[in-house]
């Protein structure tokens, strides 16, 4: 009698694993098996093939206690398929999202995440971090991004060099001193209020594409909006060293009494 070689019959049993060795949170568990475009046999299992095939996650916690609120995503790993990530108001400390390649949008607010992995997913759109301790965002081969959204965290820099298709930053309150973009050429608007910031390392597309600026709150000593061809509006308040404001005429400037601004119109 012939018998199978035992790393076939391994390969085989983790071909048709169950989830429960693999989502060790009870409440995500709960959730993926209570839904039918998940759980398509109606078990008390999910199968590793049923997590490829999902597309969408959706568990709003904002009006449930803490006992029913998710602490953690792993196994979502597995899920080769989702588009869309909707896990606001739980209580996720990590979460690492680099092995799902095809996401379009992450709304991860207001969690307890320190750590959140993003990096090289071409297809993602939209990014929503914001209220959560994030201290690092690695943002390598974010090639679509449109618009993120990672305000009231721990970030201490922000680099974008390969978001071609920027066009909204939103990153204040965090401890930034250093904000570097390059190669955003729709990059209307960035919010940076309430950072360390004491100059902008901006490429000249992008300078040129920006419209409006919030750099109130910071540490920025002397600014000149001329460096901004197509800006039309920026604040400047409550920067306690900033002496001087060199701008064209058309710039609508909000700045702190004693502030000099002058306007040059060239």
């Amino acid at each position: 009698m012939n018998l199978l070689p035992l790393a076939f019959i391994v390969m085989c049993l983790s071909n048709f694993g169950y989830s429960q060795n693999i989502i060790e949170d009870s409440i995500f568990l709960d959730y993926l098996l209570n839904h039918e475009f998940v759980n398509e046999n109606g078990d008390d299992k999910i199968e590793i093939a049923e997590l490829k095939k999902i597309e969408v996650i959706w568990y709003d916690g904002e009006d449930l206690p803490d006992s029913l609120k998710i602490r953690s995503l792993k196994g979502i790993e597995y899920c080769d398929n989702l588009k869309l990530l909707y896990c606001e108001y739980n209580l996720i400390d990590s979460l690492d999202l680099r092995r799902n390649s095809k996401l379009e949008k992450v709304s991860c607010h207001h969690n307890s995440m320190e750590y959140l992995q993003i990096s090289n997913l071409k297809n993602l759109e939209d990014i929503d971090c914001q209220f959560n301790k994030i201290q690092m965002l690695d943002c390598k081969g974010l090639k679509n991004l449109k618009t993120l959204n990672c305000r009231s965290n721990q970030l201490s820099e922000l680099k974008l060099s390969e978001s071609d298709s920027l066009g909204m930053l939103l990153c204040w309150d965090n401890k930034i001193d250093t904000l570097s973009i390059s190669n955003s050429e729709q990059l209307s608007f960035v919010n940076a209020n309430y950072n360390n910031l004491v100059k902008l390392e901006f490429c000249n597309k992008t300078k040129t594409a920006l419209k409006g600026l919030d750099l109130a709150n910071n540490q920025f000593k002397v600014f000149d909006t001329r460096e901004y061809p197509n800006i039309e509006v920026i604040d400047l308040e409550s920067n306690p060293k900033l002496t001087r404001i060199m701008t064209k005429p058309s710039v609508k400037v909000f700045a702190n009494m004693g502030v000099e601004i002058i306007k040059i119109d060239k």
